[in-house]
């Protein structure tokens, strides 16, 4: 067998392949033996014709299977020869196979780079844990009480933490926003709206301000300055002027912190209601923490690796993931799809962007678990199909079945495998102490450990 081969790109190689005559012609020899066994022709029994007569009649789905059986064997064999790492096979372009000749094929396929890996073992990362703070607990006890509030209507100014029920209508420069963007609804206008005035609760950025001290069957002008990288162009970078006609004001009514308010809570007292609300913030901060340290520990390798080209069709495929992925997200969120369209081109730079560093990241991963050794055995990955049974509420023999008719079996392993690489690493990162003097260093307790 004889293997030439040429750069076709970055990352990309074109082999062409010989396959000896000799080879060609075992192939045939089988193939055309198998033929002649099954083959029906007018006036022979099945296995009786000529060869002769069935090498003519079958010629065609012959040489179609002689092709079928010596491109996989022979490619494996190519790739082993030449000791490369292929990721994808982009294109094959066979010959057409003539009994007792050669037959040539070329295939193109993308390659795994070439790249160093840094020193990952003596990552050190920072510590950046904010302790909960009694004033965090306190708007967490307050959260709790607002859910049994009561909210009888006051005649008086809208003052903070009051509800305010109205009406409103947008505009851009007296046009009406429904003319603009008429299919996104709740950006163009409402009714009988109810927003309390509290800051993180406002319907639209400015509201909060822009309503305090309203009154009853007042109107007000609000004006609303959208950022520039909004996802609807159409109001991205304007200001947008909100008539509101309110209807109704409301003071907000905590319930007292009593024994009856607690026995509705079941907790016994302030105390343990303020435990169990300061561990729940404490580990949200862990989750956090975590989630920071995970996303400090990719930075880093990508920023400490060094490769100059990436294969173009996994970044095509991570890039096409991407967008469906944020199309999705979108498509939730209400948002019209002639509006997505619109933003096409931020759409597509954001997913090359995010999908470049994935792609990389991936193969960082890749390189440290051959290097580790680290693999994926079968009660992990039976685990994990039980964890997605789960989720999905169907049986695990629907989730194989649906992972066989999608052919994703490999990328889950692949996925699993980088996610207990991500864990290998963090078990080996040095966590210091937020001072950045600090010399003191330990190592991720469990719930440290990135999840998947």
């Amino acid at each position: 067998m004889k293997v030439t081969t040429e750069a076709d790109g970055p990352c990309r190689q074109i082999m062409q392949v010989d396959i000896p005559a000799d080879a060609v012609q075992s192939s045939f020899d089988t193939v055309t033996e198998k033929f002649m066994r099954e083959a029906r022709l007018p006036g022979f029994r099945p296995g009786r014709a000529p060869r002769a007569m069935v090498e003519r009649s079958y010629a065609k789905a012959i040489a179609e299977q002689v092709s079928d059986q010596l491109l996989p064997e022979y490619y494996r064999k190519a790739v082993e020869q030449e000791q490369v790492t292929p990721v994808n096979v982009i294109n094959i372009e066979p010959q057409t196979p003539v009994p007792g000749r050669d037959m040539e094929f070329k295939v193109t396929i993308d390659l795994m780079p070439s790249f160093d890996l840094p020193d990952y073992q003596r990552i050190e990362l920072t510590d950046e844990t904010a302790p909960v703070t009694d004033v965090e607990v306190d708007a967490a006890v307050r959260d709790v009480r607002r859910r049994f509030a009561a909210y009888p209507e006051v005649d008086r100014a809208a003052a903070e933490n009051d509800l305010i029920g109205f009406d409103y209508d947008g505009s851009i420069e007296d046009e009406s926003l429904e003319e603009i963007a008429g299919d996104c609804r709740e950006l163009c206008s409402g009714r009988d709206v109810s927003m309390a005035l509290v800051p993180e609760r406002e319907l639209f950025p400015g509201f909060h301000a822009g309503l305090m001290g309203v009154c009853k069957d007042e109107e007000r002008r609000v004006e609303v300055r959208f950022p520039e990288d909004h996802a609807l162009k159409n109001v991205a970078g304007k200001t947008v002027v909100y008539q509101v006609r309110v209807k109704t004001v409301r003071e907000e009514q905590l319930p007292e912190l009593n024994p009856e308010f607690f026995e509705k809570i079941n907790v016994k007292d302030e105390a343990e209601l303020r435990k169990i609300l300061r561990d729940q913030l404490e580990q949200a901060a862990t989750t956090n923490e975590s989630r920071r340290r995970q996303e400090s520990l990719s930075r880093h390798l990508l920023e400490k690796t060094q490769i100059d080209e990436l294969p173009q069709s996994l970044v095509a495929e991570e890039n096409s993931a991407a967008v469906q992925n944020l199309v999705r997200d979108f498509a939730q969120r209400g948002v019209p799809r002639d509006k997505i369209e619109e933003n096409r081109d931020d759409i597509m730079r954001w997913a090359e962007r995010t999908s470049q560093e994935r792609v990389k990241l991936n193969i960082i991963l890749d390189r440290i678990a051959s290097v580790e050794e680290i693999t994926v055995s079968e009660d992990e990955f039976s685990q994990h199909i039980a964890g997605m049974a789960a989720r999905s509420r169907q049986t695990e023999a629907e989730v194989l079945k649906t992972i066989r008719q999608r052919n994703v079996h490999q990328p889950i392993i692949d996925q699993l495998r980088r996610t207990k690489t991500m864990r290998y690493l963090f078990e080996n990162i040095r966590v210091n102490s937020g001072a950045a003097d600090s010399g003191d260093a330990a190592k991720p307790s469990e719930k440290d450990q990135p999840t998947s």
